[in-house]
């Protein structure tokens, strides 16, 4: 306690005593004044009182909310990390910046930390991308053929070129998905295959599906007859796999992911249908990339998981 807090806080106890009738008791190991109010003889601090007085609280309290990692981010560095420790955690997915985690020059276990009140944080909420929402929610939903051509057409954009399974892969995001590629024994469709696709499908809405041919080489085909012939129509050769380029987090960065295509011939005509591969698998990548570029970016320390509750007096 500085000289000046020392001089009011024995001026306002005399005042207390002589003219209130307060006791004082004594005094903690902080020269914190405790005393003995008449009515009732509660214990009360004098604390509270003081803290009027002062023209800037004696710490730091309280919680910023960042709409961005970016953001937070930001936050971190204009700001003392030496005792700041950053939270991530996946569900829900948020990262936490404690900026009074610790005290002293050690670390969180050394011997040289003390402890410290935690109460001064700053937060971000990973919210999920739109494009993240849409393919995961559709994921899975059997759709008629014009449901699934408009939905097609308006996330086109989404929709990677067919990658080159000839070629050797050089990064482990090539290695897993020619594995992937093997595994279903499909073959990739680009944005020009799925637009053709969508636009045979909406031609042929109105036609009655006369065969539906699985072929070896990873691809199906589908004949339409025209209801006023007796022939085969058109044919419609249909990809089994494409890939897609989306953020898993809003402004995030954009991971591949592997679609499966699927369809079954009912009496009520062609039922249409995708499967995300290893949804999991790309989520947990884009939480780690997010830590590690907190870590890299503050140079604070990043741990799994939600860190304890302040410490109150």
């Amino acid at each position: 306690m500085s000289t000046e807090t020392q001089t009011e806080t024995a001026a306002l106890a005399d005042f207390m005593v002589n003219h209130v009738g307060l006791e004082i008791l004594a005094e903690d190991l902080t020269d914190k004044p405790i005393a003995v109010v008449p009515q009732g003889k509660r214990l009360e601090s004098l604390k509270p009182l003081l803290d009027e007085y002062r023209a800037r609280p004696e710490r730091i309290s309280g919680r910023s909310e960042h709409i961005t990692l970016d953001s937070l981010i930001e936050h971190i560095k204009a700001h003392d990390t030496t005792e700041t420790a950053v939270f991530i955690s996946r569900d829900p997915a948020r990262a936490v910046a404690v900026y009074d985690y610790m005290s002293g020059t050690g670390t969180a276990t050394g011997m040289d930390a003390t402890p410290n009140w935690r109460g001064w944080r700053a937060t971000h909420e990973f919210p999920l991308s739109r494009e993240w929402k849409l393919w995961s929610r559709a994921s899975g939903e059997k759709m008629g053929q014009g449901s699934f051509a408009a939905f097609v057409e308006d996330r086109i954009l989404d929709v990677l070129p067919a990658p080159d399974l000839t070629a050797v892969p050089e990064t482990e995001s090539d290695k897993r998905l020619h594995e992937l590629a093997r595994l279903l024994d499909g073959t990739f469709a680009g944005p020009e295959r799925m637009m053709e696709l969508a636009r045979g499908l909406v031609v042929h809405e109105t036609s009655r599906v006369g065969a539906v041919i699985n072929t070896n080489s990873g691809e199906g085909s589908i004949v339409f007859e025209e209801e006023h012939t007796d022939g085969a129509g058109q044919k419609l050769t249909i990809p089994s796999l494409f890939c897609l380029a989306i953020p898993v987090f809003d402004q995030g960065t954009r991971y591949r992911m592997v679609a499966r295509l699927r369809y079954r011939k009912s009496r009520e005509g062609l039922s249409w249908w995708f499967d995300l591969q290893r949804v999991k698998e790309v989520f947990d990548d884009a939480f780690q990339d997010a830590a590690t570029r907190i870590a890299g970016d503050t140079g604070v320390p990043v741990y799994a998981g939600m860190p304890e509750e302040p410490e109150s007096l």
